[in-house]
């Protein structure tokens, strides 16, 4: 099967390097490092999209063990400040416990296991749990039960909530659940080679847009990591998008999708 208009095997455009050899200015080398991953199509079997086996498995070999981005660092501004983030069937507490800290813990009760936070709060003194009143210092501590001479067996040492590892990355804070992972830094590589012109850790965040959507979650990465949709989807962008001139790499934990601006799309 051949592209339609052009009889080739490809559309009638150059490829993302060689746009870059015709700017009139000199380029990062960085951009013209290609995908150490093999060329060519990937079939991928449809069950990783459906399967409950698959799900299952993200949770423990994914969303337990890799490095997430919880939040941003202004999403909770002020000592006290915390935030819930849900993955799968998994809770945590992300929380700035210290002017220039942020720890996270698993959001449940030691008690009863009952959620301490069903959302995201400001100012907290403490995490208190409704259920009992069992309460824990921002650092995580034990700080309180009432009665506790009902709980003999129930101290500091052996109740206080046990932390997440976290991470923070150009103004994100990052978690990971295991607790013999690799640092952040070491998990994300040269990652920083790839932004260097587009300083994040002097940004800040003016609003918050979320949707939910009603798909598993690699559909939704998937439609922004490819720019074939942009035909049918964005036809407006086409007059400036140079969209089947886009270049896509894997470069172990991240990836990058590149398209070259005011080119034009080869499909016009």
């Amino acid at each position: 099967m051949v592209e339609t208009v052009t009889g080739t095997d490809r559309s009638a455009g150059v490829s993302y390097n060689e746009v870059l050899d015709r700017d009139s200015h000199p380029v990062r080398e960085i951009l013209r490092v290609d995908s150490p991953m093999p060329a060519g199509p990937t079939i991928v079997d449809p069950k990783v999209y459906y399967s409950r086996e698959v799900f299952e498995q993200e949770k423990e070999k994914l969303w337990k063990r890799v490095w997430q981005m919880a939040c941003h660092e202004d999403d909770i501004p002020n000592v006290g400040d915390a935030i819930v983030y849900d993955i799968a069937d998994l809770s945590y507490i992300v929380v700035r416990s210290g002017e220039d800290e942020f720890r996270s813990f698993p959001n449940a009760c030691l008690h009863r296991g009952r959620q301490l936070l069903h959302q995201n709060e400001q100012g907290l003194p403490n995490f208190r749990c409704p259920f009992h009143g069992w309460a824990w210092g921002l650092d995580g501590e034990l700080r309180e039960v009432p009665c506790h001479w009902d709980f003999p067996t129930v101290s500091k040492e052996t109740h206080s909530l046990k932390q997440v590892n976290v991470g923070r990355w150009g103004g994100f804070v990052f978690i990971n659940p295991d607790p013999d992972c690799e640092p952040l830094a070491d998990y994300l590589g040269n990652l920083d080679d790839h932004i260097s012109l587009v300083p994040l850790e002097s940004r800040y965040k003016a609003v918050h847009v979320a949707k939910r959507l009603s798909c598993n979650w690699k559909v939704a990465q998937e439609a922004f990591s490819e720019a074939y949709h942009s035909v049918a989807t964005h036809p407006t962008l086409l007059g400036t998008l140079g969209c089947a001139n886009s270049k896509y790499d894997i470069f172990g934990n991240f990836s990058r999708a590149l398209s070259a601006s005011q080119v034009g799309s080869p499909h016009v």
